[in-house]
């Protein structure tokens, strides 16, 4: 399947990626999503099943993976 970037046109090719998201205030990732990425501008593009269990996953509420720190820096700081 040849499909093209809804964004740019460009071609799309599939693999898997990391989906990040906030959820009441708290910044969480989830690994090993599978999605069309454009190979000109990486626009990622998500089915609606890939959607589907995303939201599920974050309904159940479950014990994360791991947890890692996250470094938050702020614009007008700099």
């Amino acid at each position: 399947m040849n499909s093209k970037c809804p964004v740019c046109g460009g071609p799309e090719e599939s693999t898997q990626v990391t989906f990040a998201t906030t959820v009441s205030g708290k910044l969480l990732s989830i690994e090993g999503v599978p999605a069309l990425v454009c190979r000109q501008c990486g626009e990622e593009t998500f089915s609606a099943e890939t959607v589907r269990r995303i939201e599920a996953l974050l309904a159940s509420h479950p014990t994360p993976k791991r947890v890692a720190e996250l470094p938050v820096y702020t614009l007008d700081a700099a």
